[in-house]
């Protein structure tokens, strides 16, 4: 079982109780980061798509 650990109440501080319950926090874990991997990869998508009618400038390197 997975906990919360107590004396912070945060959610990345936890507590394994057995050997076991750390493999699955391990694949908890993977598919919890895989996951919010893909979500932020859709809002950069969403936010590609939002922009590409929007007015652009070209600018040199040479002038920054």
């Amino acid at each position: 079982m997975i906990k919360k650990d107590e004396r912070t109440g945060a959610a990345q501080n936890v507590r394994l109780d057995t050997a076991e319950s750390a493999v699955k926090f391990v694949a908890l874990f993977k598919k919890h980061k895989a996951l919010a991997s893909r979500m932020e990869d859709l809002e950069l998508i969403a936010l590609c798509k939002e922009r590409e009618n929007d007015p652009t400038i070209t600018v040199s390197i040479d002038k920054l």
